[in-house]
């Protein structure tokens, strides 16, 4: 099955009865497997109020993401991002609850609530809280060059507040940028020093050398060392916390900058942006990720590019047009024929080992819903040859789960006859698995799980 993540504006687009073709192209769902994440829900509580109708309306969007998804979800756990099965809803209100509890406090009351509820001892909290601030933020404070820019974002602090002064006034600000225009300062102040105008980054080819280029400059023209940090998210795995940190790098240093406004009709802020850099990081665990707002789409490119990520970044109408070209059949034994069409090809890697010659396919379908690479091995001591499919996997996702183990079993048994029965996702062990081989005319199929991997081995007759 092919891994495939909409975001919410072209989901909730979708339910409107915009997007009709892309709609039914992903409607089969045995050919595509969606999933939604905790970024769909943070999107969906962003128009939260207590009105019956509002409450309606999320109600049912709420739905409509469960339907389309079958409630596969992408959600951290324990550090871990994992695909697993999520209700909606359910979701939707652990979230609303730990919103409006954030929203009322300090941190220090937050952090002080939970050390009564962990039992620790409120003396060692206090002086944890009453310490003076890390040294790097008070020289920040006493040096000239860095002073006026620390006195704008944190007006309430100076070289002699303590940590718990820090965090509170953090907390604040990370509130502001939330739910204020205050990111659009930030990010003018993170621009200005750096001669940074509107869309000039967007013309450079690589903008993150570009980014790191300017700030070597004037650390040369000042003397004084300038840098953007992303804090980080300890809870998070690395690869999340590089593609949001990255994708946010981007947006702060005015590549494809979102607009920032706020108005009693809408509200866009930095929370929007940090959301579309979760939503590219959750869609590097799928095949395929779709979304409309081309701002967000060239920024998740660079992003992408950067980190090596294998994963395909689509407008909605850009994915039709893939759909038809690579991924649409009527008959999935159309595929077997494909096959042979691409190996007469010659776009292909070649090895040359000791003991054989390989050539790689690295391909732009997916071969019975679920292969995109193609080895062809010829033996050099038998003149033997094996041809082998495989798949590369989305590169922060390694992992095969039985449904679409049974669904790919079930798609060789249409192609090559019913060797083995038709299976159900209960019916896969990967601990106990057993090769299952055809037997055709031309030669053998088997497919195997070897080392996290499927792959479909033919081993050709020759006359």
């Amino acid at each position: 099955m092919i891994k495939v993540y909409i975001d919410w504006s072209v989901m909730s687009q979708m339910k409107q009865g915009k997007f009709p073709e892309l709609e039914r192209a992903i409607s089969n769902k045995k050919q595509f497997m969606l999933y939604y994440s905790t970024s769909h829900i943070t999107d969906v509580l962003a128009s939260y109020d207590e009105s019956v109708r509002q409450s309606e309306l999320i109600a049912s969007d709420l739905t409509y993401i469960g339907e389309i998804t079958s409630e596969s979800c992408a959600y951290n756990s324990d550090g871990n991002i994992q695909i697993r099965g999520y209700n909606p809803k359910a979701l939707f209100e652990q979230q609303l609850d730990f919103t409006q509890l954030m929203d009322s406090q300090t941190l220090s009351n937050i952090i002080a609530n939970q050390a009564v509820h962990d039992s620790l001892n409120q003396t060692l909290l206090d002086d944890y809280l009453t310490q003076p601030m890390p040294q790097v933020v008070i020289q920040a404070f006493q040096n000239v060059k860095s002073r006026e820019a620390m006195q704008q974002l944190y007006p309430t602090l100076n070289e002699h507040s303590t940590l718990g002064d820090l965090l509170n006034a953090g907390w604040q600000q990370v509130k502001n940028f939330m739910n204020t225009d205050a990111y659009k300062t930030l990010r003018n102040n993170v621009q200005h020093p750096l001669g940074i105008k509107p869309n000039q980054l967007y013309e450079n080819k690589d903008p993150f050398k570009e980014i790191k280029r300017r700030y070597s400059k004037l650390e040369k023209e000042t003397d004084f060392k300038l840098q953007v940090h992303m804090m980080p998210i300890h809870i998070a795995p690395q690869w999340f916390q590089d593609i949001s940190n990255d994708y946010m790098i981007l947006d702060m240093h005015g590549f494809q900058e979102d607009n920032i406004r706020v108005s009693h009709k809408s509200k866009s802020t930095m929370r929007n942006t940090l959301d579309d850099g979760y939503h590219a990081a959750f869609a590097s665990m799928g095949d395929i990720y779709i979304t409309n707002d081309t701002r967000s789409l060239r920024k998740v490119r660079e992003v992408y590019k950067k980190l090596n990520i294998n994963t395909m970044v689509y407008s909605p109408s850009e994915f039709i047009e893939y759909y038809s070209d690579y991924l649409y059949y009527k008959d999935i034994r159309q595929h077997l024929h494909l096959w042979q069409e691409i190996l007469e090809s010659d776009d292909y890697l070649l090895t040359e080992e000791e003991q054989s010659v390989s050539q790689t396919y690295l391909l732009k379908h997916f071969l019975f819903d679920y292969f995109n690479k193609v080895y062809v091995i010829h033996w050099t001591e038998t003149q033997a040859i094996t041809i082998m499919l495989s798949k590369d996997k989305p590169t922060n996702n390694r992992t095969i789960n039985t449904l679409e183990v049974a669904n790919l079993i079930n798609k060789l048994n249409n192609t090559f006859g019913a060797q083995a029965n038709s299976l159900s996702a209960c019916d896969i062990s990967f601990e106990a698995w057993n090769d299952i081989a055809w037997q055709q005319n031309q030669g053998r199929y088997t497919l195997t799980f070897r080392n996290g991997y499927l792959q479909l081995y033919f081993d050709l007759i020759l006359f």
